[in-house]
This record gives structure tokens, sequence and C-alpha cells, in this order.
């Protein structure tokens, strides 16, 4: 019978962290399914402050735990998006919910991609003040611009949602802002700001396949990786992550999908020229 892993330490977790390249003073964004890296050493009770308290061995009081803070149930449902008292969407797993109910964290102000973050750079990420999901001064904005790192724990890149920042930076064609008039607040006061994201053309069979990512990252020595308990670690710094997916765009603009849009010509976005033919 094989041997099985052995239960994972705070220590063990945060030498892993270290070997995948986080040091102290990172920004961190952590993607995560602990419940793929195996147990952890003591009960099950402790395993989200295994998880927490290893990322700040490594992160230190000067760095940034940063998790997808998403409340999607805004968009689905028109429910109102309260930044203090909204719960993270279940989808995005037990670890970004238990640090968005950390005392001191923020989080920011578009329901769709919001992050929370705590630590030193928290409230620089998530204040910036704007209703765009990707925008200038967003939170993904602000991690590029401090050079932080994404951790995947128990993932691989399938789950990167850094991506679509990338995307609309460098303006693909299957992707629109759609504008969001449900009310958004704070501690339930509501926030005088416009709520806007870019989502996908859903009538040109516009889907997204992003599972070779990992091994081409890798291929690009652009990703680290480690390996604790039965799962693995990953790690690739904001930068590096946008200067590759840049350049794979910039050739081809639907890179990330399965195949190029059914666009239609003469419908959005292919509708042609604004007024008629000029000699």
């Amino acid at each position: 019978m094989a041997n099985r892993p052995a239960r994972i330490k705070r220590s063990s977790l945060a030498d892993s962290l270290s070997a995948c390249g986080l040091v102290l003073g990172d920004t961190a964004l952590v993607h995560s399914d602990l419940f793929a890296m195996g147990p952890v050493e003591g009960n099950q009770e402790d395993m989200l402050p295994t998880y927490y308290q290893g990322f700040w061995d490594v992160l230190g009081e000067d760095g940034t735990l940063v998790v997808p803070g998403y409340f999607y149930e805004y968009g689905r449902w028109q429910t109102p998006y309260d930044t203090k008292r909204s719960p993270v969407s279940s989808e995005l797993g037990i670890f970004s919910q238990y640090v968005n109910n950390q005392t001191g964290r923020f989080r920011s102000l578009n329901p769709l991609t919001a992050l929370t973050a705590i630590g030193g750079k928290g409230q620089y990420l998530c204040g910036g003040g704007t209703g765009s999901a990707y925008g200038v001064d967003s939170p993904w904005d602000r991690l590029l611009s401090c050079n932080g790192k994404i951790i995947f724990v128990g993932v691989d890149l399938q789950v990167m949602t850094f991506v679509h920042f990338v995307e609309h930076m460098v303006g693909v064609p299957h992707l629109y802002s759609k504008f969001f008039a449900v009310p958004v607040l704070e501690d339930g006061q509501p926030v005088d700001i416009s709520i806007y994201s870019q989502v996908r053309y859903l009538d040109f069979d516009v889907e997204y396949n992003l599972e070779g990512l990992t091994s081409e990252f890798e291929s690009a020595n652009i990703l680290q990786t480690a390996e604790v308990g039965r799962g693995k670690i990953r790690c690739v710094t904001a930068r590096d992550a946008f200067d590759f997916l840049k350049d794979k765009l910039k050739q081809d603009p639907f890179y990330l999908l399965t195949q190029p849009p059914k666009f239609v010509a003469g419908q959005i976005p292919m509708d042609g020229a604004a007024g008629p033919a000029r000699a």
C-alpha cells in the first residue's frame, strides 16, 4: 500500500510557499481548494488557521494577503452588494470566506470582481474608489502596479481571473462593458458609484479554455511549483503573467477561447462603418 502524504504542518506550508518564491513583504492573491491538499496536522477545524498563519509566517507584518471576494448574486439575482456584510460566493471556497471574515480586511466595490485584502497594502488594493471591474485603479490594476504574486493552492491556472484583466487591457473584441444599476453599500450605507464590468457576448459561442495555461506558464519558466500534502502550490508574479498573456493576446485576441467567436457581419461587434463609404 502506498504511503500516505504526511499531514500538512504550518511550518511545511510556509516552507512550500517560500520554495514557490513568496518572500517577506509580498502581496499574495490566493486561489485555493484546501480540501484537494489533504488533511492538516491536528483536527479539521485547524485547517483554516493553519493556512492563514502559514501565509503570514512568510509574508510578515508588512505583507498583504488577498483573496477573491466576488459576490456573484449581484449579477445573477440583482441582489444588492454590501462590502462589509455580503458573503463571499460559495464557489470561491472556504479560505476566501475565512479571510473575508477577518477583522481589519478591506473589500473592493465591484461585486463581480471584488478582492478582499488584509495587511500592509490592503487599503491601497481595495480602496481605489472605482466601480470598474478591471479598469484604472481597480484592485487588478493595483495588483499589477505593486507586482503582486498570484498563488494557486490545490488548483491550477484554470481559475485565474487575472486573465480577464489582461483581456480588458489589451482590448479583445469578444468582451463589452455592462452597466449595473443594483445598489452597492458599505456597512448598510449606499455608495454613490457606477458599477460596470467587462463581460462576454452571449450570442456568438464565446467559450473559454484555460486548461493549457499551467503547462504553458511552466514552459515559459514563469511558474514556480512546490508540493505539500496531496497537492501542489503554484506561484506566478502578476507582471510575468501580464506580459505573457499580453503578448499572446496581441498575436491572437482569441487565445484564451476554445475557438474564434461566431460573429455575424452587420451585427455588433462587426456592425461595419459608422457612415457611408467615401471616395
